[in-house]
C-alpha cells in the first residue's frame, strides 16, 4: 500500500515528465506540505494536547560488573609453611 507522500511523488513525476528526480521532491515535497497544512488547520478542534509528567528525582542507579581479578606475570608456587622436606 502506498503512503500519501509515494502518491504525491508518483502524481508529481506524471504532471512534469522528463523532470529531474531531485526536482520531482522539491516540488511534491511542496505540495506534501500544502495538502497537509490545509487538512490539519480545519480539523483543529478545542483540545489541546497534555503530556504526563515524568517522576522527577533521583535516577536509577547502573549495575556495574564486578572487575575479575586476573592473575598477572610468572605463576609461583605457594609454599606452606611449617615443617621442611629438605633436610
Amino acid at each position: 500500500m502506498a503512503t500519501e507522500w509515494m502518491l504525491t511523488i508518483k502524481r508529481v513525476m506524471k504532471e512534469n515528465p522528463g523532470m529531474e528526480f531531485k526536482e520531482v521532491l522539491l516540488t511534491a515535497k511542496k505540495e506534501y506540505r500544502s495538502k497537509n497544512k490545509s487538512a490539519t488547520s480545519s480539523k483543529k478542534s478545542g483540545k489541546k494536547a497534555t503530556r504526563k509528567a515524568g517522576k522527577k528525582g533521583k535516577k536509577p542507579s547502573r549495575k556495574v560488573a564486578k572487575k575479575s581479578k586476573r592473575k598477572t606475570g610468572k605463576k609461583t608456587r605457594k609454599v606452606k609453611k611449617g615443617k621442611s622436606s629438605r633436610k
